[in-house]
């Protein structure tokens, strides 16, 4: 798949049959350079699906998905906003790790787990949970901490193993994330 370049419009259907996940490793490494078109369709990206492809621009997935797995756009080159769908429920391990996306990074209300090191070392300017949401420990850059809205925090949840190692869990407003603070944190909306 790597010499496969431009851009990527995937089909709704194959021989009259929906695609629904896009399976793991199916376009890693590959050289593409304009934008992805999904199927309607798709509720799954599988693992690393699209590990450090070349596309460039915004990358907006569909409300349709589901879940993100491990890796699947980590190291990617996209130089716009990432747009998570409205239906997304997990973002697993390294999802978007490095990822080069700009902007403000929104995590729906629906998702409930953004999974270690989804968005670590990437280039958001700030993040903002809608809703309830479990962010395991190291699963956001540090340097984000600070831009925190809408009372989210980063960390982990209130069942996670760090959880007797003193981390705090904030229920209610963006006041309560100040300063410095950075992993180790669990968000109730109210």
């Amino acid at each position: 798949m790597a010499e496969m370049t431009g851009n990527l419009n995937l089909p709704d259907s194959i021989n009259g049959k929906f695609i629904s996940i896009i399976g793991m490793q199916s376009f890693q490494n590959a050289l593409f350079t304009g934008t992805i078109h999904f199927p309607k369709n798709i509720t799954k990206i599988d693992a690393m699906s699209f590990l450090s492809s070349r596309f460039t621009g915004n990358l907006t997935l569909p409300n349709t998905i589901q879940e993100i797995n491990r890796f699947a756009f980590a190291w990617s080159k996209f130089s716009g906003n990432l747009t998570l769908p409205a239906n997304l429920k997990s973002v697993d391990y390294g999802a978007f790790r490095a990822s080069e996306f700009s902007g403000d990074l929104t995590i729906p209300e629906k998702t409930t787990l953004i999974s270690f090191n989804a968005f670590a070392e990437s280039e958001f300017s700030s993040v903002n949970v809608l809703g309830t949401t479990d962010i395991k420990f190291y699963s956001i850059d540090d340097t984000l901490s600070n831009t925190m809205n809408s009372g989210s925090a980063i960390g982990m949840s209130e069942s996670s193993p760090q959880a007797s190692e003193g981390r705090a869990f904030i229920t209610g407003d963006s006041n309560a994330v100040t300063g410095t603070a950075t992993t180790g944190f669990y968000y109730k909306s109210k």
